[in-house]
This record gives structure tokens, sequence and C-alpha cells, in this order.
């Protein structure tokens, strides 16, 4: 089998072996994709053959029937997230389906049950909830992919429209261990300086102050600026600017290899037809014989305009 080989294989045929029963019975697909995950996120045999366990237990998919239950969820919500007891609709709770898919990997994850409502002034809000008897030092990172797969289902759905807003969510873990949970509860406190949910704006604008797209001599900025549709002049314009900056920068190995990027880039864009480019070695180079064939070409279409 499979899946024996690949738990041979990351904790040792022992740990296989005392695990070989619950493989056996080990049908469903939502099973197999619960142990796929717990292979790659659980760092010891112990802390994988509780999962295994927890897997395999009996309730759909190793779920906790308990909490299968709408009113058991809503008894939950009441004690565990008072915040939204007078917020939502009790009578509209309902299950949504578990599988989430990565886009790109297509790799299939499963929270163990999700619950959503309406909210009574609109909208809808999801409970994730994962059951677990003991801690897991990374399940921060488990709960934030796990909540980022469903939102981003959501929005590819086709009932989510242009001006739609995500759902509000709740993750909670439930912790039927023996002793006290001792893993963090939020992502950021696996980082020492990582900001996790944050992303860097790269632009071609050059802005000032807060939230700055780019500095003026930011050669990321100025080489995203010649990608966008502009008219030959500010495209000039740009290419004039990068040749500075290179310059400045005082790399010829750069500078050779901007030269032939973006001599390309322009003769993607059909510049071809209308500037001589090629045979420049540098920056310096495409930058006047662009200009250079421009002034050619303005001067062309005033001569072809005056003799009309």
């Amino acid at each position: 089998m499979v899946l024996r080989r690949q738990i041979t294989h990351r904790f040792g045929e022992e740990t296989a072996a005392r695990l070989a029963k619950q493989l056996a019975g080990l049908s469903s697909p939502e099973g197999i994709d619960r142990i796929t995950d717990a292979l790659f996120e659980c760092g010891t045999d112990d802390e994988f053959i509780e999962r295994m366990r927890t897997a395999c237990s009996p309730g759909s998919g190793g779920r906790t029937p308990d909490f299968a239950d709408r009113r058991m969820i809503e008894i939950l919500i009441r004690n565990h997230v008072p915040e939204w007891a007078n917020r939502i609709r009790f009578t509209t709770l309902r299950q949504e389906p578990t599988e989430l898919v990565a886009g790109k990997t297509l790799q299939t994850r499963h929270p163990d049950i999700i619950w959503a409502a309406d909210i009574i002034d609109g909208g809808r809000v999801l409970f994730l909830i994962e059951l677990r008897r003991k801690p897991e030092r990374f399940m921060p990172l488990r709960t934030t992919t796990n909540t980022a797969l469903a939102l981003e289902e959501i929005a590819a759905g086709p009932d989510f429209g242009p001006g739609d807003t995500l759902p509000e969510f709740v993750y909670l873990v439930v912790y039927h261990g023996d002793g006290p949970w001792s893993g963090p509860d939020r992502v950021t406190d696996l980082f020492r300086r990582s900001d996790p949910g944050r992303f860097r704006l790269v632009s071609w604008r050059e802005e000032k102050g807060e939230g700055a797209g780019r500095p003026a001599d930011d050669i990321t900025g100025l080489v995203l600026g010649l990608a966008r549709s502009q008219p030959l002049e500010d495209m000039a314009a740009q290419v004039a600017a990068l040749a500075r900056t290179i310059r400045e920068h005082g790399d010829p190995g750069l500078d050779a290899f901007m030269a032939d990027r973006v001599r390309t880039l322009l003769e993607s864009r059909d510049c071809k037809k209308t500037l001589r480019l090629r045979g420049a070695k540098t920056m310096d180079e495409l930058a006047e014989r662009f200009q250079r064939s421009l002034d050619e070409l303005v001067q062309a279409r005033q001569d072809g305009s005056g003799t009309e």
C-alpha cells in the first residue's frame, strides 16, 4: 500500500506496523486525505499516531459525532464564541463540505468540521473546527491555511459577485487531551520577525509617504513601468530613466542583462516594426537608439502630413 510505504519512509517501520490495522480499514477518500496531510504536518511519530487514530475513529471521516450535531454546535458557540451568540440566526446553522483544495498543487485538506450560520444584519460566518487530543506546535499554521483555502474557494464560486464581501470566520480547536494545551494559538507566534498575512506592494508608481509604491531610483519599479500599455514617448522616458539608474548602479553585467531583456520586452510590444533597437549592448545604447528611432518616426509622420 502506497500510504504505508510513505509512513514507513517518514516515521519508520515500527510506526507503520503499529498502524497496520487502522490502515487496513481506511477506505474513504476523506480519511486518506487526512492521513496524507498528517504525514507532512506532524513532527513526531506520536503526533502522527494520534492524528491517525482520530482520522480512523468512528463517525464520519474521523469526526467526533457530538460536534456534528447542530445543538452541540450551538452550545459550543454560545459558551466559547459569545461575541457571535447574539449576532447569528442559530436556526440557519448548517454543515458545509470540509474538502478544501489548494489551487495549483491540487492538494486536498480537511478541517474536521465546518459549520456556517447567517448573520442577523447580513452575511454569514464560518465556524471551522479541529479536534485534537495532543497539542500541536504548528496548529496555527494549519488553521491559517485551511481558513485561506475555504475563503478562496468561496471567492472563486459562482455565487460570489465582484462587490461581495468574504464571510466572517472563527476557528476552534476542540482539545480533549489530558494535560494543558502547550502550543501557540496565533500564527504570528511561530515567527520572530515575519508578519503573516501582510504583503508588501511592489509597484511601478513613484510615490512618497506611507504605503509608497517605490522610490524614484528603484530598478524593479522602472522595469514594471515598461510593462504597462503607454505611448512610445512615455516609454522612451521610462527607458531613459532606467538606463540612468542602471548606470549609477555600476554593474556592467546587470547593464548588459537589462539591455537584452528590455529590448526583448520592447520588441514583444510591437516596437520591433517601428524602432531599430538591434545591436544595443547597454541600457544607454538602447535608450539612445530608442529615442533616435522615435524622433525619426515622429519626423516621418510630420513630413507625411505636410505633403498631403
